[in-house]
């Protein structure tokens, strides 16, 4: 494992505005990033880059303290995954991981050790006779994983590898890859969209926006203290109510905006507020979502639209409807301020 370190990556396409804009950012050895952001903010152009797949028009990318800028991709020691899995389709489950083995010149009895620990690393030690139309979509993938591991990277680079999973399988192998993440002990780059896939697996998550890090830190930092109004919409709901109408942790200001994510918004049943918090709001039901642990209350409001959050086992959503009355309440300490910006 090794240290990854951009330092000032530019990368533009034709006349418009970059795609990565003067970015920086370290990886230390060992660590899982995420770099989340939504289509077009610059993170797979800024994997692509790391990867040797795109030049970069200014800034240096260094592994291990080595500048790896200008080397080619079979050079840089580092392992990719893809969407797409990129599995060659004539060979086997086997040949597929043992590929980069076999263009790095290992011999043949090192080679088939390997893969088969990098298939057991992955759950598919039966399978490695089969081809990849034999095997289903959550097969593939690991198949895919298990040819970046095997050669043993500094780096492993996974980019959107999960979306082509369905939402059960997802949430399965992103608790696989990152225990073998951990157990490899290799430092890896994950880029997505999905914030839930940022926030489940990563050490660090780093938010992009228009080809900059809008903000870098835990899953806990980045979703409890975010930085911008873009970060907090980013990752989660959240209710936007203009300041100066409600109480947050620090002083509203004409001009900011206050936010308060929807499960921490309370409902009120006889306008009663045995908690005291320091902010309310009156409105009527606009709609009510039921998704089996969770239900979100919809309500208009003197304040604009709010929503809340329970539990689809609490009492206070029950009978409820579209066009009844309804109240909210949620603490200060709950509510983030912000300097308001698109």
């Amino acid at each position: 494992m090794a240290e990854l370190a951009l330092a000032g990556l530019t990368k533009r396409y034709g006349d418009g505005p970059p795609a990565v804009d003067a970015l920086d950012l370290t990886v230390a050895e060992g660590e899982f990033l995420a770099l989340l952001g939504p289509s077009g903010c610059g993170k797979t152009t800024t994997l692509r880059i790391v990867a040797g797949l795109v030049p970069p028009d200014a800034g240096a990318v260094r592994l291990g303290g080595r500048d790896i800028t200008a080397l080619p991709v079979h050079r840089r020691d580092i392992g990719l995954v893809f969407q797409s899995y990129a599995l060659f389709p004539h060979m086997t489950a086997g040949a597929n991981v043992g590929f980069g083995l076999e263009m790095r010149g290992l011999a043949r009895a090192e080679r088939d050790r390997r893969v088969a620990e990098a298939l057991r690393m992955v759950r598919l030690e039966g399978l490695a006779h089969r081809k990849p139309r034999e095997l289903s979509g959550g097969q593939q993938q690991r198949v895919a994983l298990a040819r970046a591991i095997a050669i043993r990277p500094s780096l492993l680079l996974l980019d959107e590898c999960l979306s082509n999973l369905d939402a059960k399988l997802r949430e399965e192998m992103r608790g696989e890859i990152r225990d073998i993440q951990r157990a490899a002990g290799i430092t890896a780059v994950f880029v997505t969209h999905d914030q839930t896939e940022a926030l489940a697996m990563c050490d660090r998550v780093a938010v992009m926006r228009e080809g900059r890090i809008e903000q870098t830190g835990t899953p806990e930092e980045v979703y409890e203290r975010p930085a911008t109004p873009f970060v907090a919409g980013f990752l989660g709901r959240m209710n936007r109510i203009a300041a100066p109408v409600a109480t947050a942790q620090g002083t509203l200001r004409p001009g900011q905006v206050a936010m308060v994510r929807p499960h921490r918004v309370r409902i009120l049943r006889d306008g009663a507020d045995p908690d005291g918090a320091e902010n309310r709001a009156e409105g009527t039901v606009r709609r009510i979502t039921y998704i089996g642990d969770v239900v979100q209350v919809e309500a208009e409001t003197p304040l604009g639209r709010l929503a809340a959050e329970v539990s689809g086992a609490a009492p206070e959503w029950r009978g409820l409807a579209p066009g009844a009355p309804v109240g909210f309440a949620w603490s200060a300490a709950d509510t983030l301020a912000f300097a308001e910006r698109a």
